[in-house]
């Protein structure tokens, strides 16, 4: 792979279209990623909702409940786009890496490198300390807060809505307000 030490300049239209094509690229992936991932978007539901599953796998009539009649759809699709974003990344990274490598030095190439190869691993081990390690004891703690009914008590019972669910589930806790926020 050439580098800037070593290539002509390119004018700013043959910039463009360079960056044309490799976001159309990225585009293409994630919308095939997508597809994909809304086919599988409710085997993805329920692998997210294990967790909570197996800890009320006692208790009976739990269960999952939805408010408004377009939330599991718009689950579903927030799910697939999520999923998708994750599969699609490394060609994303691969895509920004082809457009911004031929402009580098070649030491600042053998810098970089590391780092892009190492992010889609990074992310594996943290989501998987987040789901199998961390997901588990958020929902003992956070369950924690029923109350049994008493005399002169109302109990609070928690019902999980699918969609705040799978908002918690499939981000960090800290950015389980950003998934709200936008509500789309």
């Amino acid at each position: 792979m050439a580098g800037a030490e070593d290539e002509k300049k390119m004018p700013l239209l043959e910039h463009l279209v360079e960056l044309r094509r490799r976001l159309l690229y990225s585009a293409v992936a994630f919308f095939l990623a997508f597809i994909a991932c809304f086919y599988f978007a409710q085997d993805m539901f329920n692998f997210l909702g294990a967790p909570l599953a197996e800890y009320f796998h006692e208790a009976a009539g739990r269960r999952f409940i939805y408010t408004d009649l377009t939330e599991p759809f718009f689950t579903n699709v927030k799910l697939a786009a999520f999923g998708a974003l994750c599969v699609s990344f490394p060609i994303v990274a691969g895509q920004i890496w082809a457009f911004v490598a031929p402009g580098l030095y070649k030491n600042e190439r053998q810098a970089f490198l590391p780092f892009l190869v190492a992010t889609p691993f990074m992310f594996v081990v943290g989501a998987s300390f987040f789901y199998y390690v961390l997901l588990p004891y958020a929902i003992k703690f956070f369950a924690g807060f029923e109350q049994p009914a008493g005399p002169d008590i109302l109990p609070v019972q928690m019902e999980n809505k699918v969609g705040e669910y799978i908002g918690f589930a499939s981000s960090c806790p800290c950015c389980y307000r950003c998934w709200h926020a936008s509500d789309w």
